[in-house]
């Protein structure tokens, strides 16, 4: 709330007339819409279309797909907890080993490519 008398500035960018707006006062006429219409053309021309990819389609497909999917797999939990509980599984520890190696790596070149 501003106090009787007070006056308000507001900078307008783009606006050519130094002059303050007063809000009592009657706004000037706009320019004539000849000059619209030429710009409005004049950035239809500059205009850009986009258009999406097939593969840009299928990775949006594929992100929606895996969105309704539930994080847990509860059967595969529920086959591992029953495995580990009776003795029957295996833990591969060169194929453990592997993959802890290509996760490194994988690592590793996406720091060196982020430059850190």
């Amino acid at each position: 709330m501003h106090a009787e008398g007070a006056s308000v500035s507001v900078k307008i960018q783009g606006r050519k007339d130094p002059a303050p707006i007063n809000p009592l006062m009657p706004m000037p006429e706009p320019p004539s819409s000849e000059k619209k219409v030429e710009e409005v053309h004049a950035v239809s021309e500059n205009a850009v279309s986009v258009d999406l990819s097939e593969s840009s389609r299928n990775v949006t497909r594929a992100r929606e797909a895996i969105a309704v999917l539930p994080e847990i797999r509860v059967e595969k939990v529920a086959e591992l907890k029953e495995a580990i509980e009776d003795g029957s599984y295996q833990v591969e520890s060169e194929k453990v080993a592997r993959k802890m190696v290509d996760e490194a790596l994988r690592e590793s070149a996406r720091q060196k490519r982020n430059g850190r």
